[in-house]
């Protein structure tokens, strides 16, 4: 659907990009449905005349038969988003609806009106992903977390996991960019499992490299202490004292710094400001309620968003709507597990997706009672997920969990394939995974990457069948970025070490998974040593030295290591073979 001859297109405070499908005000994007965008786009094409109820139906629907009340549920969505005290709509009693704005051209200054996610990709302050899908719900959370940074230098927003505080954190920091001069910054700790990695995270995020004299904190603090910098921690809450430590000491040097975490529990700093994010608030369970009462629920927005996105047939109606809120009831309104209840809807059908739901509910209620009860039902919600698999899926969803990071379609095969499953058995398993939205796939179609959330690796290895596995799995995983390493370096060789380094940037947290298994108690010291030396060039060359010293001092004690590869290994080490993890003791003295 487009507007005659026009791309965007401007009213009130308002900015249509019919290219992009998105409806913006000054304080970045304002959440409108798809189908609900349809309808305020053909509403603004007629605008010189009133159009009827019928006529909007057919332009919007086409040839699928809905009912009128589907339209007035839409017509209220367009109305809620553009403000119910602004009257860009009205309705010609009898006839039909208009829309009665002026229209005008964007302003001249596009970033008064650019949506948030939209920014210039060439932009080298910051590293903040493009928004793919609207923020639903959290609109009093986000304003109130902005507000909290007049004042506060560290803001931690905490939650249960599925809550929704990564996304909200990326809306705060798009919102808080222009604040920023020195720019918005993310770091997902998600994969670190330790200080020094967590420190390197930072690093690497930054973009800062460790200095000749200067450990790799004092790196970066030297890169911040100038600039008004936003920084954002994400996943933070299996390193609480680590993160804290570091965000203690980056605060006290650098007095530009913000920091913004997102964690299940508080760091426990001195100055950090707490904002708590709650599950989505849910309609009365005993009173009746119509499609148009049940969307003023976000639970409710947020089902029905992302079911219209994976089938634009999907509509919620009168006979509907106790349905699709007694499923959002049962997930307890925590965004991530009613987004993957919603995928389910257009496939199953609304009956028998409460039934799953409710089914598999019951059988986790009786499991794992020391766990919080938001965190249960986020297992619940990933657990009957999981039970929709054949068992040859899960068993690949299961060998994939041991990549971190993300992984190529060539690493799935290399590593999930064999005892069992042809390469084209994982291609095929891979692909189903990715229709059920159990697999992510980046935004990249040249060089596509593929991820698992982090909810969903920890569940799939937890499952039976997994520990059984995992020696095997591990080695093949060490095995194939050791080759990759290896293969790396040799076609890059000494005039094209930025091309070696470029090719296992992307691998980073499973060179470090790889090298962590095979240097622990379980592992294999050979393969450990090998993969310390074939990566070794990788970390000087992205600065991270003393994670290098690391890798290669904890090779070098191995066992299983012979003597030629161990010499080699100190020599790399050179005169100083000490791996003290970087950083200082300022840090400790700010926490409780």
């Amino acid at each position: 659907m487009s507007l005659p001859g026009v791309q965007d297109v401007a009213f009130g405070p308002f900015r249509l990009s019919v290219r992009q499908r998105t409806l913006s005000d000054r304080d970045g994007p304002v959440p409108l449905p798809s189908r609900a965008f349809d309808v305020l786009v053909t509403l603004i094409e007629a605008r010189a005349s009133v159009i009827t109820k019928k006529e909007l139906i057919e332009r919007v629907w086409g040839d699928i038969s809905v009912e009128e009340n589907n339209l007035h549920v839409q017509i209220s969505h367009v109305r809620r988003a553009l403000g119910v005290e602004n009257r860009y709509i009205v309705t010609i009693p009898g006839r039909g609806y208009r829309f009665v704005g002026e229209l005008h051209a964007p302003s001249a200054d596009s970033r008064s009106f650019q949506p948030a996610g939209a920014s210039d990709p060439r932009d080298e302050r910051s590293n903040l992903p493009a928004q793919m899908t609207a923020l639903i719900g959290r609109e009093h959370d986000l304003a109130a977390t902005c507000a909290l940074f007049a004042s506060a230098r560290l803001v931690t927003l905490v939650g249960p996991g599925g809550v929704g505080k990564t996304k909200l954190a990326l809306a705060a920091a798009r919102a808080l960019s222009r604040r920023f001069e020195a720019g918005c910054w993310l770091v997902d700790l998600g994969p670190a499992s330790d200080a020094a990695q967590a420190l390197s995270a930072v690093a690497a995020g930054l973009k800062v490299d460790e200095r000749p004299e200067r450990s790799l904190l004092e790196s970066v603090a030297d890169a911040l202490y100038d600039g008004d910098v936003l920084l954002v921690l994400d996943n933070c809450e299996h390193l609480l004292e680590a993160t804290g430590d570091l965000a203690a000491t980056l605060l006290q040097r650098c007095p530009g710094l913000r920091i913004l975490c997102t964690s299940q529990a508080p760091l426990a700093l001195d100055g950090e400001h707490v904002r708590r994010i709650a599950p989505f608030d849910l309609p009365p369970s005993s009173d009746p309620i119509t499609a148009q009462d049940a969307l003023g629920y976000d639970a409710v927005r947020l089902f029905v968003e992302r079911a219209e996105a994976v089938d634009g047939r999907f509509e919620i109606t009168d006979a509907t709507a106790a349905s699709v809120v007694e499923i959002c009831r049962r997930l307890d309104g925590i965004p991530l597990a009613i987004e993957l209840a919603a995928a389910r809807a257009p496939l199953l059908g609304l009956e028998p997706l409460l039934a799953r739901i409710a089914d598999s509910l019951a059988l986790l209620s009786d499991d794992r009672r020391d766990l919080p009860d938001r965190h249960r039902t986020l297992r619940a919600a990933i657990a009957w997920s999981y039970g929709l698999l054949p068992e040859p899926q899960r068993h690949i969803l299961r060998r994939l969990s041991i990549f971190s990071g993300g992984f190529t379609l060539a690493a799935a095969q290399e590593v999930a394939a064999g005892s069992g499953f042809a390469p084209w058995e994982v291609v095929h398993g891979l692909g189903a995974l990715v229709q059920r939205s159990l697999i992510t796939t980046g935004p990249d179609l040249v060089r596509p990457r593929h991820g698992m959330l982090q909810a969903m690796r920890d569940f799939a290895q937890e499952q039976p069948g997994f520990a059984e596995e995992k020696p095997e799995i591990a080695r093949r995983h060490a095995d194939y970025f050791l080759a990759l390493a290896q293969a790396a370096n040799s076609d890059g060789g000494d005039a094209n070490g930025d091309e070696a380094s470029a090719a296992l940037a992307p691998e980073i947290e499973n060179l470090r998974a790889a090298l962590g298994w095979a240097l622990s108690p379980d592992g294999d010291g050979a393969l450990g040593a090998a993969l310390a030396v074939a990566t070794a060039r990788f970390w000087s060359d992205t600065g991270l030295l003393t994670e290098r010293r690391t890798w290669l001092a904890r090779a070098a004690e191995a066992p299983g290591v012979e003597a030629a590869m161990r010499d080699r290994l100190r020599d790399l080490l050179g005169p100083d073979r000490s791996a003290a993890a970087p950083g200082d003791g300022a840090s400790s003295q700010l926490r409780h």
